[in-house]
């Protein structure tokens, strides 16, 4: 697959794949029925219109799934990256500086997010689509993922930048001040309770915002970076403690009949399979490398790009009913025209910036300061 300089392909590829889900769940759950629209051309009663609308109806029940399992994907490598880097800091100077942790972050995240703002300013100026400038509040400053917060479907998606943002504000602090013997016991304890919230179905949102199993999964992340003896378990015993979660699963399901606790217990247990799948791709990385390059490139340079991507993919999914007559943003393949420039032009022009004001404050200061 394609070599990224100094970025873990392996990760991007699965950056890709997260934002891929999404996309699958914004576009045919929200956007096309494409087999339903098949079907409408055939007369009822007919074979091939009960194919077309079971298909129909199976694309829009792993479309349901696949934007859920991209953002919990999202979350996972989020707490891996961020307690990995901080990690390596920590062995390299001593210490972790939070200044220029939370530099590092403002940089990476708030300049698309300011251009994806305006640009709906813009857009719904010049009649292009409908803003509820009321949402523009909670959005700016991260809340959208909170039960008061209203945000429209422009902004609603930023409900996943507000799970990390207040990752990455609370967490630096925990990981400065709590012990490195505590470390793992805490995130892992920090886990089942989170857990517990989520099966119990409090601190949700709006009926589909799971704030306690997204903070959840991003802590897995987190986990995985801080422990060797959870990695190693996850290399060994991985693929055999997910199959038997499966083979539970459906014995609970077609044996007991026990429904609305299986649904529970799979929502718990997603974020797992996830872990190890990443996990084992590592595995497979070279085997396949050859015989996938062109996809693999493809799923790892929609990867490279999948934070902007994410942003603007909201403004080409919206259902096609509230368009105004020959909008141009109901072409939802023009989404990857704007996250392409956002990656870029924006995106990798403020991320270099702040490279270089923290070499300069370094130079200057010294490091650790």
């Amino acid at each position: 697959m394609m070599e990224t300089k100094g970025r873990d392909i392996v990760l991007d590829f699965w950056r890709g794949i997260a934002i891929l889900g999404v996309l699958v769940q914004h576009v045919f759950y929200f956007h096309y029925h494409i087999f339903r629209a098949f079907a409408e051309t055939v007369a009822n009663g007919v074979f091939l219109n009960d194919v077309l609308l079971y298909a129909d109806k199976l694309l829009i029940a792993v479309a349901y799934r696949s934007g859920l399992l991209g953002v919990q994907c999202f979350f996972i490598i989020s707490g891996y990256i961020i307690t990995t880097l901080m990690l390596k800091e920590e062995r390299e100077k001593g210490i972790i500086d939070p200044i220029a942790f939370y530099f590092r972050r403002v940089c990476r995240i708030i300049p698309p997010y300011a251009f994806y703002i305006v640009s709906l300013f813009v857009f719904g100026f010049f009649g292009l689509i409908q803003v509820n400038y009321a949402a523009l509040p909670f959005a700016t400053g991260f809340l959208c993922n909170m039960p008061f917060a209203t945000c429209d479907w422009h902004l609603a998606h930023t409900w996943t930048l507000a799970i990390e943002e207040q990752f990455y504000i609370v967490w630096p602090l925990i990981f400065l001040f709590i012990g490195k013997k505590y470390r793992i016991a805490f995130v892992a304890s920090t886990i089942a309770g989170l857990v517990v919230l989520s099966s119990l179905g409090i601190f949700n949102a709006h009926g589909w915002i799971d704030n306690p199993l997204s903070f959840a999964c991003i802590a897995l992340g987190a986990l995985c970076a801080l422990s060797d003896g959870f990695r190693t378990y996850i290399r060994r015993y991985g693929i055999p403690t997910a199959l038997t979660l499966v083979l539970l699963l459906a014995f609970s399901e077609f044996v007991l009949h026990a429904g609305e606790i299986v649904h529970i217990a799979y929502r718990i247990v997603a974020p797992l399979f996830l872990l190890v799948a990443i996990v084992e791709s590592y595995r497979i990385k070279e085997l396949v490398s050859a015989q996938l390059a062109p996809i693999g490139n493809a799923i790892v340079g929609i990867g490279l790009i999948s934070y902007s991507l994410y942003l603007w993919q909201e403004v080409f999914t919206v259902p096609p009913e509230p368009y105004p007559a020959g909008s141009l943003l109901s072409w939802p393949i023009l989404m990857f025209a704007f996250a392409i420039f956002s990656y870029f032009v924006i995106e990798k022009s403020f991320i270099g910036w702040g490279k270089r004001q923290l070499k300069e404050r370094s130079d200057t200061f010294g490091p650790g300061i």
